[in-house]
């Protein structure tokens, strides 16, 4: 791999936590103003996670030109092994079931894969 490769994936993965911090901002505004259920919270961070990953596809996929679904995969898993890795360090440890963590990388992933093409 390139350097400027794994910089641009860098750069995307970066505009994918801004957007993930603005998204869950909003995301706690409705939770204080409507009073979501946990259930409709837990969808709401799943959608930010496929919707996130979805543009950050998009903006490597343009970069990239060709292998579009590869960027797209890295630029997915690259998000989940980083939110996953601040999980670890903020909680002490890892998923408290493995069924959360395999969704979560497989939406990050599909997310990255479809915004690639």
């Amino acid at each position: 791999m390139k350097w400027n490769t794994i910089m641009r994936v860098g750069k995307v993965v970066l505009l994918e936590y801004v957007l993930t911090a603005l998204l869950l901002l909003l995301v706690t505004v409705l939770l204080y103003r409507v009073g979501l259920s946990e259930k409709a919270t837990l969808l709401c961070i799943r959608l930010i996670y496929v919707a996130v990953n979805l543009i950050g596809g998009l903006f490597i996929g343009k970069a990239a030109g060709s292998r579009k679904f590869l960027w797209g995969a890295i630029t997915g898993i690259s998000y989940f092994v980083i939110i996953s890795a601040v999980s670890f360090l903020i909680h002490k440890g890892f998923y408290m079931e493995i069924q959360t963590a395999v969704i979560a990388c497989l939406l990050c992933l599909a997310g990255g894969l479809v915004g690639g093409m």
